[in-house]
């Protein structure tokens, strides 16, 4: 049995609200559950203070703290705010099982909420080392297989949001393995491009797409939870129907308890379409899922208006965007006519 257990996330010092409203639905359905943020930037005085204050199972472990000098200069000169967030993951992964004794943990997004106890998805990892959540288990219509399951082709069969490991030899060469290649290989490729950055591939999608290897190399270590109450977010909503419960954090999904909502591009004009990452919801809208959407909007803003905005720490250093010949040509003539 699993009695020392975390949940983990990542936040950069511009989204640490984020961190903080997760915090509320982690304690509001599991009371007393360790929380393990790991930061990247400054973080105000009076905020530390507010978290240590009003946050009792709150452990913030700075990234800049846990890397050398040298690799902490090239996470934040190579990579984005987004990419880095991702691109750490792997050496916090590893900084639980080698300087903590967390049995078991489990690393979210922190576009998530945790609405009901996380004792199911405990209980999976007292059986296994390593757990994924895949994106969806049913095919969608032929008119809806592009974008749908292509973009599960290009950005990965499961989901980088929730991420679950247990110590064990097989953990920490899983960890081994995916801190180096997510070190060095976690750029958001088609991003890049689109934004004009230079970038190493045309393939990469920060960490997700490691994660379709890990069942591979680690077969007999890896359990992959198709259960969507595990992980809802618009790949999967369309599979059932979600409704309400009792209260206005509980939520059924095919009349089971949902543990983790993720909200993954919402649209916020119009929550009950569910994201701007997909059609499939155009023409069923979903009024639960746009009433828990609201929750967790009214959370973020609660949680806004308490800390101190603040800028990410590293943007004069990280990736910026190329100019394009149109702006190189009207640089080379303004600076003649100088």
């Amino acid at each position: 049995m699993i009695n020392h257990f975390t949940v983990c996330s990542v936040a950069t010092n511009n989204y640490l609200h984020y961190a903080l409203a997760f915090y509320t639905s982690l304690q509001r359905s599991n009371p007393g559950v360790a929380f393990t943020l790991f930061t990247l930037g400054d973080i105000h005085a009076s905020d530390s203070l507010y978290l240590k204050n009003q946050c009792p199972s709150l452990t913030i472990v700075r990234i800049e703290e846990i890397l050398s000098p040298t690799s902490f200069a090239r996470y934040v000169a190579n990579y984005t705010p987004f990419e880095v967030s991702c691109a750490v993951r792997g050496i916090c992964h590893q900084f639980i099982n080698d300087t903590t004794s967390y049995e078991a943990w489990l690393m979210l997004d922190l576009d998530t909420a945790i609405v009901y106890s996380l004792e199911s998805t405990i209980a999976i990892l007292e059986n296994t080392s390593i757990f994924l959540t895949a994106h969806c288990s049913l095919p969608v219509a032929l008119d809806d297989a592009i974008p749908f399951e292509k973009n599960l082709l290009v950005n990965g069969l499961y989901n980088g949001g929730v991420v679950g490991f247990r110590r064990s030899n097989e953990t920490t060469l899983a960890l081994s393995w995916l801190a180096s290649r997510l070190e060095h290989y976690s750029e958001s490729s088609r991003a890049r491009i689109a934004e004009g950055l230079d970038r190493k591939d045309d393939c990469f999608f920060v960490d997700q797409l490691w994660l379709n290897l890990l069942p591979l190399y680690f077969s007999s270590s890896t359990y992959i939870s198709s259960d969507p109450c595990h992980n809802l977010g618009h790949w999967n909503l369309w599979q059932g129907k979600l409704t309400r419960g009792t209260t206005n954090y509980e939520y059924f999904f095919d009349e089971r308890n949902v543990v983790i909502l993720h909200f993954s591009g919402l649209p916020k004009d119009n929550l009950e379409f569910v994201t701007i990452h997909t059609s499939l919801y155009a023409d069923q809208p979903c009024v639960a899922w746009g009433d828990a959407s609201r929750i967790f909007m009214q959370d973020l803003e609660k949680a806004k208006s308490l800390l101190t905005f603040s800028q990410y720490s590293y943007v004069n250093i990280s990736p910026k965007r190329k100019p394009t010949i149109l702006e190189r040509v009207k640089q080379k003539l303004l600076g003649s006519l100088n």
